[in-house]
């Protein structure tokens, strides 16, 4: 817990600036990464109780990335997910997570363990991750898409209205 109290003191403490999306973050915006995902969960507990306490005391907006979408779900109040290095869907984590509409945030919030959905069909991401310094042409989720057609495969989706996906722009899905 003394490692990752420091880390969170440093980000507060140094007020650097960090580029993301090519828009200055301050230092009351610290990144955190996944590193709070890998502790012990009543240390986690303890951290994440912290940070919540630190947000309000001192009114901080945390950037925290994960791949954790359980802890994303009890600290976001927005959520972008990335895929190959691109958001592919960016919601309030309320309707996110009860509401995704990218295959690919679906597909992930499937494999969330949650006991309500025992013995319900889930979704498992299929296929392999293809390589990021040779992404697929198209969309680059389209190889693993379950509703992927030909214009996936050949033209990369706009990000519009919180979405990148084909298939919900032309109401597949």
């Amino acid at each position: 817990m003394v490692i990752a109290t420091i880390h969170i003191a440093t980000a507060i403490i140094t007020e650097a600036t960090l580029s993301f999306l090519g828009v200055g973050v301050p230092a009351t915006q610290p990144l955190l990464e996944w590193w709070i995902t890998v502790l012990d969960v009543s240390v986690q507990a303890q951290i994440l109780n912290l940070m919540a306490d630190l947000q309000d005391r001192l009114g901080l907006t945390y950037l925290f990335i994960s791949h954790n979408l359980a802890v994303v779900s009890l600290v976001a109040d927005r959520v972008g997910v990335m895929y190959l290095g691109r958001i592919v869907e960016l919601a309030n984590a309320s309707d996110l997570f009860a509401r995704p509409r990218h295959p690919y945030t679906r597909m992930l919030l499937d494999a969330v363990p949650d006991l309500a959905m025992t013995g319900k069909p889930r979704t498992p991401v299929a296929g392999e991750v293809p390589n990021s310094l040779a992404p697929p042409a198209g969309c680059p989720f389209h190889p693993r898409c379950p509703h992927a057609n030909a214009r996936c495969q050949v033209e990369v989706p706009p990000f519009s209205d919180g979405v990148a996906c084909h298939a919900v722009e032309e109401g597949r899905i």
